[in-house]
């Protein structure tokens, strides 16, 4: 099979990154092979290698956050890479930060570390779905960061967070199947005099 039509088979695939085992399938290689075939694709610029065993397909633009999302399931975007997008922290965080119901992780990929960060089935809401992303609305991103700093696993400095673009229904809507600590994080914000 020459390299345009390998190309118009990955693109067929449903997803933008693929395994060693999504490739085998993909192009219909037994395992004894596969390794070498990635090996050639990879040298002759078909795909790329992202890194932790993922690749994607030549002319693919794919943003850590995207890589995110499609690697470690369920999860969502969420805590500083949210709230910094949305100009709720002024900081630019180096590390992709998601939430999932699975064990905390960390893996780097395409030199960019994605951290997922373990949370409660009960406190697994407040996200959206954009294309091939699930995103945590602002206040739930904050709620997230909160209750990791009240667990002693994040930090920040709370003089720096603008909270005028948040809603403060929502925010204390969510806040209720938190634990108190969490709750009483949000209390210190003083919402009512930002």
């Amino acid at each position: 099979m020459n390299d345009l039509k390998i190309l118009e088979k990955i693109k067929e695939y449903p997803k933008t990154l693929f395994t060693v085992d999504d490739l085998g399938k993909i192009l219909n290689i037994k395992e004894k092979s596969l390794r070498t075939v990635i090996y050639r694709l990879s040298r002759r610029g078909v795909i790329r290698k992202l890194g932790g065993g993922w690749y994607s397909v030549y002319g693919t633009i794919v943003t850590p956050e995207q890589i995110a999302s499609q690697i470690y399931h369920p999860s969502y975007l969420s805590l500083k890479t949210v709230l910094s997008k949305d100009g709720i922290i002024n900081q630019i965080p180096r590390q992709i930060y998601s939430i999932s119901l699975n064990k905390s992780y960390k893996i780097k990929i395409n030199g960019v570390f994605l951290v997922y960060r373990q949370i409660k089935r009960e406190l697994f809401f407040g996200f959206y779905q954009k294309e091939n992303q699930y995103i945590a609305y602002p206040e739930k991103a904050l709620l997230d960061l909160l209750y990791f700093i009240s667990r002693g696993i994040e930090t920040v400095s709370f003089q720096e967070l603008d909270l005028s673009r948040l809603n403060r229904n929502k925010l204390f809507k969510w806040v209720k199947p938190y634990p108190s600590p969490t709750k009483k994080y949000l209390e210190e914000l003083k919402l009512s005099d930002r």
